[in-house]
């Protein structure tokens, strides 16, 4: 065969080759899961969005909250619009269409949903941890109840965020880009949901009882307010002096809501910290 119309076929299957190696396996970044006690398989009907889904679990039809993690939301309701939410329940639907999907069951909620640690299992009879794979690639964020609490695989969740973070995937690929907000004046109704800086100085941090239940540390600044939940507080900055930053001023990195139309966002961790002065 002439070498010049070879060439193209010997490239095509170079890519071809290249490309089926990029797929949810390569972001594993922690051995999976091998000890499946108490594990059930799920046969998945439908998702919601990156932390939601219906399926079939011994016959049973069960609406399924993934715990451990918060995706950004797909449809407006109590929480805004965020960004990457699509990308978070295509990574699900990438998931399960390549994963058996197990679940690890630790409840039910106030809504009737089966509250339930997510894996797939690979070829190797290994299961790779769901929650552990969309924070690593940036597309969720930590949500950590202590009843919900798991001595193996949180300290997994708090790896994964940080891996995220360290390599700016995601919601953090936005960390040079994101709008610096240093007044309430700048604030319009479009940037809810948004990923973006709140800076200014902080007066006071305070910590109180949640309407939701358990604690929230407030941080009280100028013009806005942060909040931190006391699961990612424990896990993510029990060796960070939070109280070394009231007087000072400093930028918060996070999805902005609107608490009584006060702009505000819930911290995940120190990362999403930076202190000007």
């Amino acid at each position: 065969m002439d070498l010049k119309k070879l060439l193209p076929i010997l490239l095509f299957s170079v890519l071809i080759t290249l490309f089926s190696c990029i797929d949810i396996d390569a972001i594993d970044f922690l051995s999976p899961i091998k000890d499946d006690s108490g594990f059930v398989k799920l046969d998945v009907v439908h998702i919601v969005d990156g932390d939601t889904f219906y399926g079939y679990v011994n016959g049973e039809y069960k609406k399924v909250r993934i715990v451990g993690i918060d995706t950004p939301e797909t449809h407006a309701g109590s929480k805004p619009v965020g960004e990457y939410g699509e990308d978070a329940k295509r990574f699900l639907e990438d998931f399960v269409s390549k994963y058996e999907i197990y679940l690890k069951v630790v409840g039910n909620d106030g809504y009737g949903r089966t509250l339930a640690y997510v894996f797939g299992k690979n070829s190797e009879n290994g299961y790779i941890f769901y929650e552990e794979s969309v924070l690593m690639e940036g597309y969720a964020r930590p949500l950590i109840y202590f009843d919900n609490d798991d001595s193996e695989l949180t300290p997994r969740l708090v790896q994964a965020y940080n891996y995220a973070f360290e390599n700016k995937k995601g919601i953090f690929s936005k960390w040079n880009s994101a709008k610096i907000l240093s007044s309430k004046a700048q604030i319009t109704s479009s940037l809810e949901g948004k990923i973006v800086f709140l800076e200014g100085t902080v007066k006071d941090i305070r910590k109180n009882y949640h309407s939701n239940g358990g604690y929230h540390y407030y941080i009280d600044c100028d013009w806005f307010e942060i909040s931190i939940r006391d699961g990612e507080y424990e896990y993510f900055f029990k060796d960070y002096n939070l109280y070394s930053i009231k007087g000072k001023k400093v930028r918060f990195y996070g999805e902005l809501w609107f608490d009584d139309n006060k702009p505000e966002i819930l911290l995940r961790s120190p990362n999403e910290i930076v202190v000007l002065n």
